[in-house]
């Protein structure tokens, strides 16, 4: 059973167990995946306050019902309200102369101090802000010692580092005078982001086959799971078809993704199709008008083999008849069968003709003779009439004669008949497959891998590039 072209599921399994991991944060067990932070967040600026200070630093604010919460608790709480983002938002104006908003500073993740200084401080961490709902991961702290460590973090990029505040509307100040100096230092984990490293466990180098099954952090605050992943790649496309065990081992390029303990990599593999819209060869057509003529010219040779009864030319007359020209390898050797067999009727046709008009030249001779006696006999009787009619057919059968006489000789002259058959200067049609012409390119289409070794060579034969066919049924 004959094997069709299709295209192939492939998958691949790489382990990178002992692959190093470099500069990570562990996620413990207390931190959750939340989609809806901006939910969480209301919820947790809400609950009682003691000492009322709340402290905010995110990339952007866009949340109005935060931004009334925030409203609420400045105006009707008595909290005192510290906002610090990256990037300032228009949401941001109705807070504007009720909290104090700096900004101007590179920010990632969320972090939210209530109570920074009580006795009852609390943190919550989140690795997006409050606009990004997306895999959004979240931590609890109330560790006092950390929320003073983060609190003095968030007082320093605060007073110290913001660019630019806002104390009325519209007016976008430059921070000039600092009102207090903070004691801290932000590289006090050897570059590493401050806030990751105190909430998180670091290791500067491990493996990913320790890590299996966690989830960590870099320090660009990218969520990497150390897992088992699955890839799924492109599929691939190809520039020509390419022969079977190349098309079925073909592998491209797995990349590592840098943090997975193992990965399994799948793909399909295309075979390179004809164009959607090639067209039917013209070669076709043409064929198709060269082989009726041939076949009506072969018709017309096994005729004329009939008529002299030449029953050994008519069996090889009845062989060119089967034959399909189009396809037909061995062409110019049955040009030339063909055109021997006609020189050998018209031969035999010549000869035959020969033999008939010097039949009936003798019979004209003999006519003549009788002729000429009747006119003998005729000298010496009054019968002009008769005479006459006798002198005319003499001449009559003397013209006649001189025309056979000249068509005898043209019979002798005339051996080498013109050909029945001219030289085919037509490509052969591919003896697999089908061929196609798409901007002026040639195509051949075939469906079987076992057609490939023989495709190939008629695809060269043709100038044309081999392909599969758009579906078998064509």
């Amino acid at each position: 059973m004959k094997t069709r072209i299709e295209a192939i599921s492939k998958s691949k399994i790489i382990s990178f167990e002992n692959k190093k991991l470099e500069d990570i944060f562990i996620l413990d067990g207390n931190i959750k995946p939340d989609n809806k932070i901006s939910e969480e967040i209301k919820k947790y600026i809400s609950d009682d306050f003691y000492e009322g200070i709340l402290c905010i630093q995110t990339p952007k604010i866009t949340d109005t019902e935060l931004v009334n919460e925030l409203g609420h608790l400045s105006e009707n709480e008595n909290v005192r309200i510290y906002i610090l983002v990256g990037e300032y938002t228009k949401e941001l104006d109705a807070l504007v102369g009720r909290v104090l908003i700096r900004y101007g500073i590179e920010v990632k993740g969320t972090l939210i101090l209530k109570n920074p200084t009580s006795s009852m401080p609390s943190v919550l961490f989140s690795l997006n802000s409050e606009s990004n709902i997306e895999n959004c991961l979240k931590k609890e702290v109330d560790v006092k010692n950390v929320v003073i460590e983060l609190f003095r973090h968030f007082c320093y990029n605060f007073w110290e580092i913001a660019e630019k505040e806002i104390l009325e509307k519209n007016k976008h100040l430059k921070v000039i005078n600092k009102p207090l100096d903070v004691y801290h230092n932000p590289n006090e984990y050897n570059g590493r982001d401050f806030i990751l490293s105190t909430l998180f466990q670091y290791k500067e180098q491990t493996t990913r086959g320790e890590m299996a099954g966690k989830v960590i952090l870099n320090n660009n605050f990218n969520i990497l799971n150390v897992d088992k992943r699955e890839i799924p790649l492109p599929n691939q496309k190809f520039e020509k078809l390419l022969n079977k065990e190349d098309f079925y081992m073909f592998t491209p390029e797995l990349k590592d993704d840098g943090f997975s303990s193992e990965i399994e990599y799948t793909w399909v593999n295309e075979p390179y199709i004809l164009p959607i819209n090639a067209k039917r060869h013209s070669l076709y057509d043409k064929w198709e008008k060269k082989e009726s003529e041939i076949k009506d010219k072969i018709e017309t040779l096994f005729n004329r083999a009939k008529k002299i009864n030449e029953l050994d030319k008519l069996k090889d007359i009845q062989e060119f008849k089967n034959l399909k020209f189009s396809s037909e390898k061995k062409l110019p050797e049955y040009v030339k069968k063909i055109n021997n067999v006609h020189n050998e009727i018209s031969l035999i046709e010549n000869k035959k003709k020969k033999q008939e008009l010097e039949i009936m030249l003798s019979a004209y001779e003999e006519e003549k003779r009788k002729n000429q006696e009747e006119l003998k006999e005729l000298k010496n009787e009054e019968n002009n009439l008769k005479k006459k009619e006798l002198v005319d057919r003499q001449q009559e059968l003397e013209n006649t004669q001189n025309e056979f006489k000249k068509e005898i000789i043209n019979l002798l002259n005339n051996t080498n008949k013109p050909p029945l058959l001219d030289e085919i200067k037509l490509d052969l049609m591919p003896s697999v497959g089908q061929l196609y012409e798409f901007q002026n390119k040639n195509f051949l289409a075939i469906s079987y891998w076992e057609e490939y070794e023989e495709g190939l060579k008629e695809s060269s034969r043709l100038d044309a590039k081999l392909c599969r066919i758009i579906n078998h049924e064509q």
